[in-house]
């Protein structure tokens, strides 16, 4: 009984430093331009649009220990540098993320996912995110989330993600009907 409730405190423990954390990843860099110095990365980084009418976009970027993605809204004429509205990172060297993901229950999300890196075959997220593109921010979600290892912007007319998850979304509805 005392070694339950030792691991349970230690569970707790360990779960309020992981947030601790990723607090305070956020408050560093929300509200700040993507272009900012301290942000930029010594790897190569890539960045796909996520919703061209609010014209938001992911960033995804290797900063000291951690693969970061980035939901940067540019303003203004500006068509290069924005401003960061949310941050998720992954501290597992071993991990990933990944664009292709889909719940299965909310077919029209555009969901993120972490997986281990270099794993080919169809899987369920380790974590994945939902992007909440009223607020654009993420948002973690619980759901078995299904990825696919493919560049989610090779198919034709590709469309920005939250497109894609709109067509998605219709097939599904179709598919039912």
């Amino acid at each position: 009984m005392k070694v339950l409730r030792i691991l349970a405190v230690l569970s707790a423990f360990s779960v309020m430093v992981c947030t601790a954390e990723a607090q305070g990843t956020k408050q560093k860099y929300i509200g700040k331009s993507s272009c900012d110095r301290e942000l930029q990365a010594k790897r190569p980084d890539f960045s796909m649009g996520l919703d061209k009418a609010q014209r938001t976009y992911l960033i995804h970027r290797y900063l000291s220990d951690a693969a970061v993605l980035l939901l940067v809204q540019l303003e203004g004429g500006s068509d290069r540098c924005g401003v960061i509205r949310d941050v998720i990172e992954i501290r597992a060297a071993s991990e990933e993320f990944e664009f292709s993901c889909v719940d299965p229950e909310l077919s029209g999300d555009v969901v993120i996912g972490s997986k281990r890196k270099n794993s080919r075959e169809p899987l369920y997220a380790l974590e994945a995110w939902r992007i909440d593109l009223t607020h654009n921010r993420f948002e973690r979600t619980t759901r078995r989330v299904r990825c696919r290892d493919e560049n989610p912007l090779d198919s034709p007319d590709v469309g920005d993600l939250a497109e894609q998850a709109r067509r998605r979304a219709a097939q599904q509805k179709s598919q039912q009907n």
